[in-house]
């Protein structure tokens, strides 16, 4: 048990270095200060991207990777969003976003890391922003409560046929 947490504490140790290490760069190799190499987390494993950008106490650094992004001031952030795409039906498929968000009141963002090509992103990428879209509005609502929905994929591989997307949207809309 003393084992378990001592690796927690390690884990959680070595994810803040990594929150300070340019995130950029993954299995970067620093100096600490005691001189001793110590090899940093990757970015691209997912606890890790989700313990970097996706805890509450992180809003910072989040609103920092989607105004770089996005191109757009990020005044507020809520990390604290259910992350499953409930089910509305028993054979209905449940998915589980890396990120989800709530940007400046209006605009649910989810941001995904993808390392393995399963040849499906596309697909899953429009389930999950069609779950996200349908999830801003409740029984009663009008259509033009509505939330803008963001998805971004981060990809460690190319998208055959794909070209990299552009921010085209004007004012924020």
């Amino acid at each position: 048990m003393n084992k378990k947490i001592e690796n927690e504490n390690k884990i959680k140790e070595n994810i803040k270095e990594s929150k300070v290490a340019n995130i950029n760069k993954s299995n970067v190799k620093e100096n600490s200060q005691n001189n001793e190499e110590q090899e940093l987390l990757d970015i691209k494993n997912d606890y890790v991207f989700k313990r970097t950008f996706g805890y509450k106490g992180d809003e910072e650094v989040t609103k920092v990777l989607l105004r770089d992004i996005l191109g757009m001031k990020v005044n507020e952030i809520d990390l604290d969003v259910n992350p499953i795409t409930e089910k509305e039906l028993m054979d209905d498929k449940i998915g589980i976003m890396d990120i989800a968000s709530v940007v400046n009141d209006n605009v649910q963002v989810d941001i995904e890391m993808q390392v393995v090509n399963k040849n499906n992103i596309e697909k899953r990428i429009m389930y999950y922003w069609n779950t996200y879209y349908k999830k801003s509005i409740s029984k009663g609502d009008d259509y033009g409560e509505l939330k803008r929905t963001i998805i971004i994929l981060i990809a460690d591989f190319e998208i055959k046929g794909i070209e990299q997307a552009k921010n085209t949207s004007q004012n924020g809309k």
